[in-house]
Order: structure tokens, then C-alpha cells, then sequence
């Protein structure tokens, strides 16, 4: 059963403006093959993540690493937004 994005904690990457920053909450993935490869690129609960550009793929920014997804991986991952101007 998928994780409605109002009710999950956090805001789903999917939502987030370019230039966005915050932290992973949780990573909402269904398929435990897809978790894995997240974890192996470094998206994990507790990182910092930027989100870099929505189009035509998914660019976020973790430390010194750029990694480029498609929307359905990118409605995988929540994340506690900073609040706007930090």
C-alpha cells in the first residue's frame, strides 16, 4: 500500500521547488530492490538533499554527488524542508 503524500511526515521530493534544501525523513519505497539503490547512492533518512531541477529528470544535490531519477523513484523520498531563505 502506498503512503499517501498528504499523510506521510515530510514533503515528498515530487513537491518541492527547484533550489529546495532539508533533510531526508523517510523513504517510502515499496520495492526493496528500489531502497536498496537509494541507500547505495546515499539517500537515507537524516541527509541534507538540494534539489537541483524537476525536468526532464530528477536532480538532487547530496554533499558533493548529483544523482538523477525519474518521478516515480523521486515520490519515494520525504524530506523536511528548511525553512525558506536559510
Amino acid at each position: 500500500m502506498a503512503i499517501s503524500l498528504e499523510r506521510a511526515r515530510g514533503t515528498a521530493l515530487i513537491r518541492m521547488k527547484t533550489g529546495a534544501t532539508g533533510r531526508i525523513s523517510h523513504l517510502a519505497a515499496q520495492d526493496p530492490k528500489r531502497t536498496r539503490r537509494l541507500l547505495a547512492l546515499g539517500i537515507r533518512s537524516g541527509v541534507r538533499i538540494r534539489l537541483v531541477q524537476r525536468i526532464p529528470a530528477y536532480v538532487v544535490e547530496i554533499g558533493y554527488t548529483r544523482v538523477a531519477m525519474d518521478e516515480q523513484v523521486a515520490r519515494d523520498i520525504f524530506v523536511d524542508l528548511d525553512p525558506p531563505g536559510k
